[in-house]
């Protein structure tokens, strides 16, 4: 549930805390006051920002972590995150490491390394067993209609990147948990996000 506060201006750093912690789910109300109380007031809100912050912090960890324990010693499937569809560009940055940390090896991508261009052939040839389609910026049904005529030799499945997997916020250990399943089902329960199956080629 989002939260609000009230920020004072009068301090740069501590307005870009407000900042950082409004992408982890909380509105932050960005105002101008003077005087001793306000800064005490200040302060005690920030605090409760802090707490909020540290709450949200365990909570993405403690998902991330039990995906990490109940995909340990099992198979790692090969995977592709797609960030873009036309041309594909791999994933960047965190994506690599939400891959191995739901029990998977990223065919391409690099962690804390940018997304850069491929093509999809160069992407066969590495093997995917699953490519999963996350492009900046869309919703699962979005990925899937941009996707449609892409005919893989492999399992090829349309996510909600928006959400789950674009922003640098609390969420992307929902799409750890997601990524847990889809590579592996049977010990990863479905977070019930959105998921869309696509046509796949043989061969």
């Amino acid at each position: 549930m989002a939260t609000e506060h009230i920020v004072s201006s009068y301090n740069d750093e501590l307005v870009a805390l407000a900042q950082m912690i409004a992408e982890m789910g909380c509105q932050v109300e960005v105002a101008i006051e003077n005087g001793t109380k306000s800064l005490l007031k200040l302060d005690r809100e920030l605090a409760d920002l802090t707490i909020i912050a540290d709450q949200r912090i365990d909570d993405m960890q403690r998902k991330i972590e039990s995906v990490r324990a109940a995909t340990a010693g099992l198979p790692r499937r090969r995977v592709f995150v797609a960030e873009w569809i036309d041309p594909p560009y791999c994933g960047g940055h965190w994506v690599p490491e939400m891959v191995e940390a739901a029990g998977g090896i990223d065919v391409m991508g690099v962690h804390a390394e940018p997304s850069f261009a491929t093509n999809w052939d160069a992407v066969v040839a590495l093997e995917p067993e699953v490519v999963v389609i996350a492009p900046c910026g869309f919703l699962a049904e979005e990925a899937a209609r941009r996707a449609a005529e892409l005919r893989l030799p492999c399992r090829v499945v349309a996510v909600d990147a928006d959400s789950y997997f674009s922003r640098p916020a609390p969420r992307l250990a929902d799409g750890v948990l997601q990524l847990g399943h889809l590579l592996h089902p049977d010990a990863v329960p479905d977070p019930g996000l959105a998921a869309i199956e696509l046509a796949v080629t043989a061969g």
